[in-house]
C-alpha cells in the first residue's frame, strides 16, 4: 500500500513538473494548440512580409548605386579627371520585372492563405494560376536554376491533386536562387564603386576645399587645412562604407527569411509535419525582419 502511494505520488510530481515546463514554453504550449493549417496560414502571412522587405531592398540597391555613380562624378570633377557622366535611366526595367514577380508572390501567398482554410479544399484554380504567372516571368529572367525549378511547379499543377505547400517550396527555392544571384551582383558593384569613390577622392586637392566650410563638417579638434581636408575625406569613406555594410547585412537576414521560410514549407509539404520545427523556423523569421525594421528605423 505505501508502495503504491509512493507510485502515485511520484507520477503526480512528474506530470505537474511537466505541466509548469510546458507553460513555460510557449512553443510548446502553441503547438499543442496550433492546427496545421493555421501554420500554413501563418506562413502565408510571413511570406507576404517578406516580399516587403525584399521589394524595399531592390529599391535601396537602386538609389545606392545612383548616388554612388552621382558622388563618383562629383569627386572626379573636384579631382580635374576625365570622367564618363553616369547615364541612368528613371526605371531599371530588370528591377521592374522583379518586382512584378515579388506582386505576384504576395499574391500566390494570399490564394495559399485560403487554401489553408479546410472549406476551400480542392479549388485550387487562383491558386494554380498564380504559380502560371511566376514561371512566365521567371521565363522572362531566363535563371537557369530557377527554371528548373518552375518546371517542378508547372508538372505539380498540371496534376489533378497535388500540394500546395510542395508548389510553395519550389516558388521559395526559385526565388532564392534570383536572390542570391542578385545579392552577388551588388556586392561586386558596391565595392567596386567604392573602390573607385576611394581613389577619387583621394585625388582631390586640397585647393577644391574651403577651409572655413570644412571646420563646420569636421568635428575634432583639428587645425590647419591639410588635416581637415583628409579628415574629411576619412569621414565621407566611413559613412560611405557604413551604409553599404549596413545595406548587405539587411540582405544577409532576408536570405536567412527566405531559407526558413523555404524549410518551412518543406516540413508542411510532409503528410505528418513536426509543429514545433514550423512554428520556430515562423518565429525566427518574425526575429530576422525585426531586426531589418530595426536597422531601417534607425537609419532614417
Amino acid at each position: 500500500m505505501k508502495r503504491a502511494k509512493i507510485l502515485i505520488y511520484s507520477v503526480a510530481a512528474f506530470v505537474a513538473a511537466l505541466f509548469v515546463q510546458s507553460c513555460s514554453d510557449s512553443s510548446l504550449t502553441d503547438t499543442f494548440t496550433t492546427s496545421k493549417s493555421k501554420l500554413e496560414t501563418t506562413l502565408a502571412e510571413k511570406t507576404s512580409l517578406v516580399v516587403d522587405v525584399i521589394v524595399k531592398a531592390y529599391q535601396e540597391v537602386d538609389n545606392l548605386t545612383f548616388d554612388s555613380e552621382f558622388e563618383n562624378a562629383v569627386s572626379g570633377i573636384l579631382a580635374n579627371s576625365d570622367i564618363d557622366y553616369p547615364h541612368v535611366g528613371l526605371v531599371n526595367d530588370s528591377m521592374q520585372v522583379k518586382l512584378q514577380l515579388l506582386y505576384l508572390y504576395k499574391q500566390v501567398a494570399s490564394e495559399y492563405a485560403v487554401l489553408a482554410d479546410n472549406g476551400f479544399t480542392g479549388k485550387q484554380d487562383a491558386f494554380s494560376k498564380c504559380c502560371n504567372n511566376i514561371t512566365s516571368y521567371y521565363s522572362t529572367l531566363g535563371d537557369s536554376v530557377a527554371l528548373q525549378t518552375v518546371k517542378v511547379v508547372k508538372s505539380h499543377i498540371n496534376s489533378k491533386r497535388y500540394s500546395e505547400s510542395a508548389v510553395m517550396s519550389c516558388l521559395f527555392l526559385a526565388l532564392e536562387e534570383i536572390w542570391s544571384d542578385d545579392i552577388k551582383t551588388w556586392s561586386a558593384n558596391l565595392n567596386q564603386s567604392f573602390i573607385d569613390y576611394q581613389n577619387t577622392l583621394a585625388s582631390i586637392p586640397e585647393s577644391s576645399f574651403n577651409e572655413e566650410k570644412l571646420s563646420k563638417y569636421v568635428f575634432q579638434p583639428y587645425e590647419g587645412k591639410h588635416n581637415l581636408v583628409e579628415a574629411y575625406k576619412l569621414n565621407l569613406l566611413k559613412e560611405r562604407r557604413n551604409q553599404l555594410l549596413t545595406f548587405l547585412n539587411k540582405t544577409s537576414n532576408i536570405t536567412s527569411a527566405l531559407q526558413c521560410l523555404h524549410s518551412a514549407t518543406d516540413e508542411l509539404k510532409k503528410d505528418r509535419c513536426d509543429k514545433t520545427t514550423v512554428l520556430n523556423l515562423l518565429n525566427r523569421v518574425d526575429v530576422l525582419i525585426g531586426n531589418i525594421n530595426n536597422v531601417s528605423t534607425a537609419n532614417e
